[in-house]
């Protein structure tokens, strides 16, 4: 099959469309990232039209598209539940609005765009698990898909051989792992489906007092998991997600204006432990079902990277894949993956070694936005060398070069990016840059050629999706990046995959001895991470950064944001 589109939209919180060609991934991007509204859902227009347009192609040029979602199923699995739990389950249809639209998207994509060619539902936590083990480099794995919900089903287990996947078992709604941490990152006073790696960050900080509560609210069974949910009402719909008894239990919610307390870090602490327990039981004994060590992981459960760690250092799995894009946003790429190869003779030759695949901006654009807005800019002939001497100087840079990033990790082409060996600088940047909260830790980027110098593991990391201990002697050398609990979420930076990064890293590795970064995304708080040269400049003066690599260009401020 050539051209196959895969869309995500309205069910999901990660509106994005990805473009295959032969099996090959052509283009991908999150609509927040052109509509600037995080975690936009509405129907992915600019998406589209990018990916169309970066291949040079209309839309009746397209084998296929291919949907994220099966409505239909959907419809059927939620009439059911619906009836059956009478009269609890009324508020579903106050909040569930987006079915009708989601029942429409052919009929809607068809219109936009006068197509004519096929259509095809992909099964969500399909998409899910195409995404991941269709780009791995296994040929064969156990493949995990932990989720809020698909259509019906939370968990799902499967294998990959070749280019076909098969399910083995799963789990439905109401049992909901990430509807459960989704719910209780709710009652910690912040936004749930986007601010669950808040909670990851806070848990560091407080002590599992509370796990026996929650081990008893998420008891294992054989294979997966179960979920007392008298502890919850997301399964009833709604805004709350959490029930009377879970605040009989844990005590009042926390309002998202008001001071983080000891019990707040406590329960956060207790809920991320059993999270860790459950996913690695679950992987167990998927392992232990197929007998197959090397694991892919999709899912939104799939972005907590410091579960994802503990899958190598208790050595649960041999060898684990997780794609850059494990949120809903990145179904779209395994909805049209798993389309392409359910073809006959369409056999798998890939694996996923970047995820720069979004908009990239060339030296006229960004010329004629700095002139636009009559900034003092200059070009330089050793950006990389340059970059690592401001960054030597204890200044912090914005970093924007090549195509955008796919998923939700800076890994170098819109990063903001600062000098690891000064304790200070964590706060620095989380107060005068990301306007954030100060318990909130950041990754390093690291030449794969050293990882394993400062971190106790050494397998490769390169989309930023695991959190490694660092190692004990190591840690005082780069203070800013360990987290309270002695860990990192790396991303494994290699030269042939991440050339541009890699040598601005290595520029600073000969300045300062250390071959590693402070890398965060390039954004202001409640906002995407830029696309535009404009946006980079927004974000640049409008925050404590220093200096701005644009391509070849530079501009400064007088002064610095320490």
């Amino acid at each position: 099959m050539g051209y196959v589109l895969g869309i995500t939209c309205y069910g999901s919180h990660d509106a994005a469309a990805a473009l295959i060609e032969s099996g090959n991934v052509i283009a991908a991007v999150e609509e927040e990232r052109f509509s600037r509204k995080k975690f936009d859902r509405s129907f992915p227009k600019n998406s589209i039209d990018y990916c169309l347009k970066y291949a040079g192609i209309e839309a009746n040029d397209l084998d296929a598209i291919a949907f994220f979602w099966d409505p239909r199923l959907y419809l059927a699995e939620r009439l059911k539940y619906f009836f059956r739990y009478l009269p609890n389950t009324v508020n579903l249809i106050r909040y569930g609005s987006d079915q009708g639209r989601l029942l429409g998207i052919e009929r809607e994509l068809r219109k936009r765009y006068n197509y004519k060619g096929k259509f095809y539902f992909v099964e969500h936590h399909l998409a899910h698990a195409a995404s991941a083990f269709l780009l791995s480099p296994f040929e064969k794995a156990s493949i995990i898909s932990v989720d809020g919900i698909g259509e019906f089903d939370t968990t799902w287990c499967g294998t990959g051989e070749g280019s076909i996947i098969r399910p083995i078992y799963k789990l439905s709604a109401p049992y909901s792992l990430g509807q459960v941490y989704s719910s209780v990152t709710q009652y910690l006073g912040f936004s749930r489906l986007s601010d669950e790696y808040k909670v990851m960050g806070l848990a560091a900080y407080g002590k599992p007092k509370f796990i026996d509560h929650f081990r008893d609210i998420i008891p294992l069974d054989s294979k997966l998991y179960k979920v007392d949910i008298r502890y919850f009402s997301y399964f009833w719909g709604g805004k709350k997600r959490y029930s009377g008894r879970f605040e009989r239990v844990f005590g009042p919610p926390r309002k998202p204006d008001e001071e983080i307390s000891q019990r707040h870090k406590d329960i956060a602490a207790s809920l991320q432990m059993r999270l860790e327990e459950v996913i690695c039981h679950i992987i167990k004994k998927a392992v232990e079902y197929t007998g197959i060590n090397d694991v892919c992981l999709a899912g939104g459960v799939a972005l907590n990277s410091v579960a994802n760690g503990l899958l190598t250092e208790n050595k649960i799995a041999e060898n684990v894949f997780i794609p850059p894009c494990a949120s809903d946003s990145g179904a779209s790429l395994g909805a049209a993956l798993f389309v392409h190869y359910r073809t006959p003779g369409c056999d798998r030759r890939i694996c996923l070694r970047t995820a720069f695949l979004g908009p990239s901006y060339g030296i006229k654009d960004i010329e004629a936005a700095l002139n636009k807005k009559k900034i003092k800019y200059r070009k330089t002939d050793n950006v990389y060398a340059e970059a690592a001497g401001f960054l030597n100087e204890g200044k912090v840079i914005g970093w924007f070069r090549g195509r955008m990033e796919f998923g939700q990790r800076a890994l170098g082409a819109r990063s903001i990016i600062a000098d690891p060996r000064f304790p200070e600088m964590k706060n620095i940047v989380n107060k005068k840059i990301k306007y954030r909260e100060p318990f909130r830790p950041f990754a390093a980027s690291i030449m794969k050629e050293y990882q394993s110098d400062f971190f106790y593991h050494s397998r490769q990391t390169p989309f930023m999706t695991e959190v490694f201990r660092v190692k004990e002697g190591k840690a005082a050398e780069v203070p800013a990046i360990v987290h309270v609990d002695g860990t990192c979420r790396i991303q494994t930076v290699i030269k042939n995959d991440n050339p541009c990064l890699w040598q601005l890293i290595d520029e600073f590795r000969k300045l300062t001895n250390i071959p590693l970064v402070l890398n965060t995304s390039f954004n202001r708080k409640n906002e995407p991470i830029v696309n535009t040269p404009e946006e980079a400049l927004e974000c640049f003066y409008d925050t404590g950064l220093d200096a701005l690599f644009m391509e070849d260009f530079i501009v400064e401020k007088t002064g610095g944001a320490s």
